[in-house]
């Protein structure tokens, strides 16, 4: 599928539709379109693959989690295809009872705030109604930098998790 207005392709959310949790990443890596050529690189090397295997460790099933992008396709400059994606991802939000924000754009664009600031924090937002949402550096920055911050971020989404029921 391709978007509308510049007819890039689109990486639509995926995982489970009615999950109570939701990631929502800045945009889609490029492993993820049907039409990228894949690198010979180890299946567990990919961000991806790195929620997955962090969330796992901790106990959640991450075929219960649903994953959504600010950008549904690689950024431009075209307000037209970002408010359609706007309007897409808040449509993703309703009715989640916790949401990580994992990567630079998405955590300042919910919340104002950078995330050097805020990762591995609960933080407020105004344009979202879960009760539970954290800041989060974006997994390809992780792998560039060391896992730390993705850990520290993601073991303490999933304590809060736990603490109020939401697993």
């Amino acid at each position: 599928m391709n978007c509308p207005h510049c007819n890039k392709t689109l990486v639509l959310p995926s995982g489970y539709r009615e999950s109570k949790i939701l990631i929502i990443r800045d945009e889609p890596y490029k492993t993820e379109y049907s039409d990228y050529k894949r690198p010979r690189f180890k299946p567990h090397s990919t961000p991806k693959s790195i929620l997955q295997d962090e969330m796992f460790r901790l106990g959640v099933d991450f075929s219960q989690v649903r994953v959504a992008n600010l950008w549904q396709h690689v950024p431009n400059k075209k307000e037209e295809c970002f408010q359609e994606m706007k309007k897409s991802l808040f449509a993703e939000t309703r009715g989640k009872k916790a949401i990580l924000l994992a990567g630079a754009d998405v955590v300042k664009f919910f919340t104002g705030y950078n995330v050097s600031e805020i990762s591995g924090l609960q933080v407020e937002s105004n344009k979202l109604s879960a009760p539970i949402v954290f800041a989060s550096v974006d997994p390809t920055t992780a792998m560039s930098r060391g896992m730390g911050e993705i850990r520290f971020s993601i073991e303490n989404f999933v304590k809060k998790l736990i603490e109020e029921d939401v697993l």
